[in-house]
């Protein structure tokens, strides 16, 4: 099946769950924060923890694959970091507009070796079908039946753009292909290819004009 279809049906199962949201938060009370959150609290900060060592982790793929001449892969790599970084973000000011404080980040050592580019193409792979299948859908739920629509609506843009990037890391797993220019959306960190580009980010509205483009580093 063509990439574009497959993102086709990602974007439509992601833009149910932000209906879904969108439907929950009109029909229940405003946005205050909770003791009984601490749930989505700790969901929160452990997704923050792991964009924060995911975007080190992504970004040193990119330059292995760079000293391996496989450009398409680094270009990827590249752009899942900067998703990343725009993710923790939004997760920081989720924290915060739940009365949370931020987990503070310990800067780890790097390893020595990440493996080839193939070994991190397909670890990578591993990873986002993990969030997508095993933990995000958990932190959702979580979130909204504690009422927190703002933190819910951060993690479903986060699983919709995991679901993106692990069929742009499939793609190109077991053979290169040629390079294409990623773009990032910089307000939900949508992830678009050049078969998958769009006028409007369809997580957030965002204009084109303002996706940000992920170069080799």
């Amino acid at each position: 099946m063509p990439l574009r279809t497959f993102v086709k049906i990602a974007l439509f199962a992601c833009t149910v769950l932000l209906l879904v949201a969108a439907a929950y938060t009109f029909t229940t009370s405003a946005e205050e924060p909770h003791a009984f959150r601490n749930a989505t609290l700790d969901n929160l900060k452990e997704s923050s923890r792991e964009k924060s060592r995911s975007v080190r982790r992504y970004n040193r793929y990119a330059r292995r694959a760079a000293e391996e001449h496989r450009e398409d892969a680094a270009r990827l790599f590249r752009a899942i970091a900067l998703s990343d970084s725009i993710q923790q973000a939004n997760l920081h000011r989720a924290l915060v507009r739940l009365g949370g404080v931020p987990p503070i980040i310990f800067m780890e050592e790097e390893e020595e070796s990440s493996g080839s580019t193939r070994e991190n193409l397909h670890r990578s792979l591993a990873e986002r079908h993990e969030l997508v299948r095993k933990h995000y859908p958990r932190r959702i739920a979580a979130a909204l039946s504690d009422g927190a629509h703002y933190a819910a609506r951060i993690l479903i843009w986060s699983e919709g753009g995991s679901t993106k990037q692990a069929l742009m890391l499939d793609r190109i797993a077991e053979h290169p292909a040629e390079p294409s220019v990623y773009e990032v959306c910089p307000q939900c960190g949508n992830t678009f290819c050049q078969e998958c580009h769009e006028t409007y980010c369809p997580f957030c509205a965002i204009h084109e004009s303002f996706f940000l483009t992920a170069d080799i580093p």
